[in-house]
């Protein structure tokens, strides 16, 4: 049987085998890496009966080969303070409902977490709940579970080993977190040099060398050394240097504008042991108590609690009866900045969360938030602000700043806290979505207006700041600088939509930038995963390649900062007939192409076939014959025999865009032997009860971890499953070992073992090929990438071996190679290939697997028609053999279905004299 040859042919420098496995498996599906992890992966990649089925299929799949991550090792649960597992997001304004439901895992070994490493997996509200998007900050620790043999995890180490280093950095002895254990393998994208574990906790208290410099450092500490391998401040300043004020009316600060009355938003009222809350405009009605009872209200609400830097927080009280109508008016007076400063910090902190839970209103923690939450004013200080844990916190007047609580360094702040809450890094990522937050509610590209003068602001989202790789932007890569990046693309994005949806802009404009950063991961850095995030987010098929309905104004707005979205699959290109297994040797092969457009119109006059032949350096263009409805004809030339053709198609769209097939032509490109038959000569699945395959050579020791026949049982070295589609089971693989056992309990030790082939007659072939797909795993151990497992054919029935490769990836995956016999040995009757794997280091794990066996060949010499009996001649036995089968279709020379009289006319025609 004639086998397809025709196959994706990726150069050598396409990446990883498991990258690229999944690509080749889901061709209209991107993976973005983003340094040393993958990023995001986006198409239409899993489904299922569940968004929980669905994302568990793409991780029992995927998560191995893209990330190198045990499915068993992704717990689920998000990386927020509430640890929630499925979260609904962006609200589908249209039909009701959300758009999507986010399915959060964390990375743990063992049951120990894997600092901030996470991994989301979002899916389409619809049948079937396709998986559009994997955001990850996962990272690959394979064998790093032998380092916690022998590790008591429910006990810490001394907390004088680990909290030495961290105080130092305190005047006096901080307030000290609960600890736990950790594994440090990295942070922001940068692998650590090898993963560690750690103990995690925070402490909080004055600085070393200034006690009024609060400080609240998160560390990561080396757990057998001490060492600090990581640490952050959680406490996150919304500016720095000298800062301006608040203001009552508009969105500056108070000393830029007059105050005007306001309702309090969810404020508390109570009288004896009854309380109530008001509604977002601060109106109440709460149970009347007995006749002159007390009635007190408080900056005290259902989301906040006002703290005025240890004074007594403003509050009002009255006594009243039945039926009487109170209007308690705090900062009555106006004539203190310290009661202006509670009175704006309340107001507009529950501004933004209003903000915030209208565009999700299933956000992590903040949805369901309690009063426990302060809003600290008037601290006495100036020029600043932050946010930590679960307070926002701003200063008074001076300094040349005006006080900072005023509206939009409010909502900067809390942003910082949605950035946190929603399982993100800070960073220059946590001060870009902080001045988002402010213009959200501003509508006004500058941020703290008023900060030291009512002229001018501290920073704008009205920038064309351009990213870059080396330093995050052209602003520089100081934080707040940096954060100008993003909130100048959402910015831009506001200027579209404004024009587009005039009345509702400002509504859209927050559900894309709340709920992606749900999508973001616990990283700080800026690049080009955020407009993936809001292009998913739009969209509305589940595939980001076609376009989305505001594809233009989000890629566009993100573009012109240097952040661009993937490039649009604008036509799609197919072949009805399939790609031809053989070129005819020195002739044209036909092949029919269709070319679908997608987005805009295709040029017809510009779909073309580039070919490049044996020993050519550059490919040659030939133009596809339009046919009509969107079919086009292509003629392959073949060139000498034997030889092999690469080739692939592109088209011009009228807007001057090129499409291509493969889409990463002429990096990728399709390869089809020139022969006059291609054949197969053996496929060994391995699936039958023996095998004539042997296990053993000369200079093999392994005393464990032998080659065995059999249907896998999975470790994290091993495969659970063979290649074979189903069926099939069964795949050769070193050593079997039991459900649940350690992953070095069957793997190779103490030498090498080796599996041969039977002997394969390739003589038949002008050329000979030789595939098979192979896993090998040797990155865990103490001593890991320590080994290697050659594979090597012979052409003289072993006597003598080639190698053909040294395995040392480690792929998570069965990977397919191909490999020209005559490359390398003589295509004789006696062709062997074997696989030796060899433990010859120290410490190393290594697990091997060869499944799906295939011998295939071209022969130059076109067959002879009429050669039933295959001697080379057509005669009396032949014709014997076409006459015994009259009537049926075994001998069907014809191609009409049936031996008859056309077929007798073939085989007499070409009668050997």
């Amino acid at each position: 049987m004639a086998t397809a040859f025709a196959q994706v042919a990726p150069n050598s420098n396409s990446g990883s085998q498991g990258l690229e496995s999944f690509r080749l498996n889901h061709p209209e599906t991107g993976i973005l890496p983003l340094g040393d992890q993958v990023a995001r992966v986006y198409g239409n990649f899993s489904s299922g009966a569940t968004p929980s089925e669905s994302a568990q299929r793409f991780i029992q799949s995927s998560a191995l080969a893209l990330y190198g991550v045990q499915p068993a090792d992704l717990a689920p649960i998000g990386p927020f303070e509430s640890g929630e597992h499925l979260v609904q997001i962006m609200p589908d304004r249209e039909v009701g409902g959300f758009k999507f439901t986010g399915v959060y895992y964390s990375q743990q070994v063992r049951g120990v977490p894997v600092y901030k490493s996470n991994l989301l997996v979002l899916t389409r509200n619809e049948p079937g709940f396709p998986a559009v998007l994997a955001s990850s900050t996962l990272w690959d620790v394979q064998g790093f579970e032998t380092t916690l043999d022998g590790v008591n995890l429910s006990s810490l180490p001394s907390a004088k080993l680990w909290t030495r280093n961290p105080l130092s950095q305190f005047r006096s002895k901080p307030q000290v977190s609960p600890a736990q254990y950790v594994i440090w393998a990295g942070i922001d994208r940068v692998k650590a040099e090898e993963p560690r574990l750690a103990v995690l906790f925070s402490a909080e208290g004055g600085g070393a060398f200034d006690a009024d410099n609060h400080q609240n450092i998160e560390f990561v500490v080396d757990a057998k050394t001490g060492a600090i391998l990581h640490q952050e401040s959680k406490i996150y300043h919304a500016v720095t240097g000298r800062a301006t004020g608040l203001a009552t009316q508009g969105y500056v600060a108070d000393a830029c504008a007059a105050e005007s009355a306001v309702g309090m938003p969810y404020v508390e009222i109570a009288t004896g042991t009854t309380t109530t809350y008001a509604d977002a405009d601060g109106n109440f009605s709460i149970p009347a108590g007995p006749a002159g009872s007390t009635y007190t209200t408080r900056l005290v609400g259902r989301y906040f609690t006002t703290n005025n830097n240890g004074n007594p927080t403003l509050a009002l009280s009255t006594t009243a009866n039945d039926g009487v109508n109170w209007s308690p008016v705090f900062n009555s007076t106006n004539g203190l900045e310290t009661d202006r400063a509670q009175v704006n910090a309340y107001l507009w902190a529950n501004k933004t969360r209003d903000m915030m839970v209208a565009a999700s209103p299933n956000y992590p923690t903040v949805a369901t938030q309690a009063n426990s939450f302060l809003v600290t004013c008037n601290i006495a200080s100036t020029c600043n602000a932050y946010y930590t844990g679960n307070t926002i916190n701003f200063y008074v007047a001076g300094g040349g700043c005006n006080n900072t609580a005023f509206a939009d360094i409010v909502g900067h702040e809390f942003g910082h806290n949605a950035v946190a809450k929603g399982g993100s890094g800070q960073g220059a990522y946590g001060e870009g979505m902080g001045d988002i937050f402010g213009l959200l509610l501003s509508d006004d590209p500058r941020t703290g207006v008023g900060f030291q003068t009512c002229a001018t602001g501290i920073r704008t989202a009205a920038n064309t700041f351009q990213y870059s790789a080396a330093s995050c932007s052209s602003a520089g890569s100081e934080i707040h600088a940096c954060g100008q990046l993003v909130s100048g693309c959402v910015w831009d994005l506001r200027n579209r939509f404004a024009v587009l949806y005039p009345s509702t802009y400002r509504e859209l404009l927050a559900d894309y930038c709340v709920n992606s950063i749900l999508l973001h991961g616990n990283i700080t850095s800026i690049g080009a995963d955020i407009t993936v995030d809001f292009l998913t987010l739009d969209d509305n098929d589940g595939n980001i390649l076609n376009g989305t309905p505001n594809y233009t104004s989000i890629n566009d707005s993100f573009s012109v900062h240097g952040l661009p979205g993937p490039a649009l699959q604008l036509a799609q290109i197919t072949f009805p007939s399939g790609l031809p297994t053989a070129l005819t040797p020195n002739g044209l092969t036909p092949v029919q192409v269709r070319i679908e457009p997608i987005i805009g119109t295709v040029n017809q006059s510009t779909a073309k076939l580039f070919i490049r032949t044996v020993g050519a350096t550059s490919y040659v263009a030939y133009p596809l014959a339009p046919l009509g409805s969107n079919l086009y004809q292509a003629n392959l030339p073949g060139g000498a025999c034997p030889s092999e053709v690469n080739y692939y198609f592109t088209v011009q769209m009228a807007s001057g865009d090129t499409q291509s097939s493969p889409s990463l032509a002429p990096t990728q490109v399709y390869a089809t032997p020139v022969a006059s038959e291609f054949g197969e000569l053996v496929f060994e699945t391995f699936e039958a009860a023996t095998s004539n395959w042997t296990v053993g050579a000369t200079g093999d020791t392994a005393t464990s971890g032998l080659w065995v026949q059999v249907d896998p049982v999975g470790t994290a070295a091993q495969p659970e499953d063979d290649f074979t589609a189903s069926p099939g089971v069964k795949a050769w693989i070193t050593g079997q070992g039991t459900a649940g056992g350690a992953i070095g309990a069957a793997d190779v030790d103490g030498g090498a073992t080796t599996l041969v082939s039977p002997a394969f007659d390739c003589s038949g072939f002008d050329d000979a090929y030789i595939s098979y797909h192979r896993w090998y795993s040797n990155n865990a151990g103490a001593g890991p990438n320590a080994d290697s497992m050659p594979i090597e054919i012979s052409g003289d029935n072993g006597v003598t071996w080639v190698q053909l490769e040294n395995v040392t990836e480690n792929a998570g995956a069965w990977v397919k190679k191909t490999f020209r016999i005559q490359s390398y040995v003589t295509a004789s009757t006696q062709v062997r290939i074997r696989f030796r794997a060899q433990d010859l280091a120290t410490g190393s794990i290594i697990e091997a697997g060869v499944d799906d066996v295939r011998v295939f060949g071209a022969s130059c010499t076109p067959a002879l028609i009429g050669d039933l009996d295959g001697n080379g001649r057509v005669e009396g036995v032949d014709l014997g053999i076409l006459l015994g089968a009259w009537g049926t279709n075994t001998y069907d020379l014809s191609g009409d279905g049936i031996i008859s009289g056309p077929d007798l006319g073939l085989l007499l025609a070409n009668w050997t004299i």
